[in-house]
């Protein structure tokens, strides 16, 4: 039994390893794994079967059978362990439990005095640069959403707005055109007619600032992913390969109050 455990880990554990070097990609995304590899498949067969001698010394039938006790010390860690069901805040699921959020994620609890928001924000109307065909999707995001059946696993947003922070914030957001009042039955709801609600955190900018970010996976959650550009998982990058005489270079813009 403690070998069928070792190897079922140690492929749980290679599969786990893969989709954090790709930037854990949605499955519809766009992510995709380089065709190099810094190992032969011999190096990797001896590399694996190495790490599976670790695997079967280490673990024990009672840790098999998921009937391991551990007292002092260690207790206490698998107390904590047990509390956390997804780490930092890319787990918004009501399954994951809200302990995650407060112990790992740099989402911060909004400070409306502190947000990095313009006197009078800019606006830029997509209908008016998109090419017709992704013109007509975004004038028409109503008509993307999928039948409920086929919705993900229901989401829970981010949400770090105290009541007391709301008005003032709510202030802000409307004097600066950052944000519209509409009416509450416009609102998107599921077919029990509880609403698609996103959430408002805040991340660290500077001193004295934050960055005000919106949660929306709630909604996009119901929605196909668009397919409008391919592009690499960043983590890609670090097996970018070039010749002595090439170089990569980017280039942008960082606008002061801009995300």
């Amino acid at each position: 039994m403690t070998a069928r455990w070792a190897r079922s880990f140690l492929n749980v554990f290679v599969a786990w390893s893969n989709f954090v070097v790709l930037g854990c990609p949605h499955e519809d995304g766009s992510g995709f794994e380089p065709r190099v590899g810094y190992r032969c498949l011999e190096h990797i067969r001896e590399f694996a079967d190495r790490l599976l001698g670790e695997v079967e010394e280490f673990v024990c039938d009672e840790l098999a059978r998921g009937t391991l006790k551990v007292e002092g010390k260690k207790a206490s860690i698998e107390e904590v362990l047990m509390g956390l069901q997804c780490t930092g805040s890319a787990c918004y699921f009501d399954s994951a439990g809200k302990a995650a959020a407060k112990v790992a994620s740099t989402a911060l609890p909004v400070v409306s005095s502190r947000v990095a928001i313009p006197p009078q924000a800019g606006q830029v109307d997509p209908l008016d640069w998109l090419p017709s065909a992704q013109a007509w999707v975004v004038e028409h995001l109503e008509e993307m959403r999928l039948p409920e059946h086929l919705w993900s696993e229901r989401v829970l947003a981010c949400h770090q707005v105290s009541a007391e922070e709301e008005p003032a914030l709510a202030d802000r957001l409307l004097e600066a055109g950052m944000a519209a009042l509409v009416p509450e039955s416009e609102l998107p709801r599921r077919s029990d007619g509880s609403l698609l609600s996103g959430g408002l955190f805040a991340v660290r900018k500077n001193d004295s600032e934050d960055r005000l970010i919106f949660d929306r996976r709630p909604e996009n959650s119901t929605m196909p992913a668009l397919d409008w550009a391919h592009l690499p998982g960043g983590a890609c990058f670090a097996r970018l390969l070039l010749r002595p005489c090439e170089y990569l270079r980017g280039s942008g813009d960082d606008l002061r109050n801009f995300y």
